[in-house]
């Protein structure tokens, strides 16, 4: 003849699913193709380099197409001595939006810098900071803007490997 169980042990083996769902893991959590998880998304370059008075392109790239319209929110923050005066959208957010089921996984941030009379390069970093509703600690890219006096050569990015270094 079959024992009921006990309602100490019904109730231990409910605490112990439930925490089994709510306990954060240590595993990195990215998007599987065809689910609603939020995308993993980076930058197609470490480092972008240009002149003072010129537009900066900055690439955001997706692993996956997405299933939902997700807009993706890059912050741009200078470094010392780097102003609104060198940068015009500096310490604030630029964004692309990818969409629902489309092909298209890369889309460019445009960056304007302005020429000044100060002499000396200027710095900032962009940073993912949002996916679609998730507020992530995202990929990072250094922008260089080169004087219009420097004798130093511009170049056009450094390529990033895809694993954020």
């Amino acid at each position: 003849m079959n024992k009921p169980l006990s309602a100490t042990l019904i109730l231990g083996c409910v605490a112990l699913l439930a925490f089994a769902f709510i306990l954060p893991s240590n595993t990195p959590q990215t998007a599987a193709v065809g689910t609603t998880a939020t995308p993993t998304v980076s930058f197609t370059q470490e480092e972008v380099q240009g002149r003072e008075g010129s537009a900066i392109k900055l690439t955001v790239k997706l692993d996956a197409p997405v299933t939902k319209t997700t807009k993706v929110t890059v912050k741009l923050t200078g470094d010392q001595g780097t102003t609104s005066r060198d940068v015009p959208a500096l310490s604030s957010t630029r964004s692309v939006t990818f969409y629902k089921n489309s092909p298209i996984t890369t889309k460019s941030v445009t960056i304007r810098t302005t020429k000044t009379t100060t002499q000396a390069n200027k710095g900032f970093t962009a940073t993912i900071t949002k996916v679609g509703n998730t507020t992530v600690q995202g990929d990072t890219a250094r922008i260089v803007v080169k004087d219009q006096r420097s004798a130093t050569t511009v170049a056009t990015g450094t390529t990033n490997n895809g694993t954020g270094n």
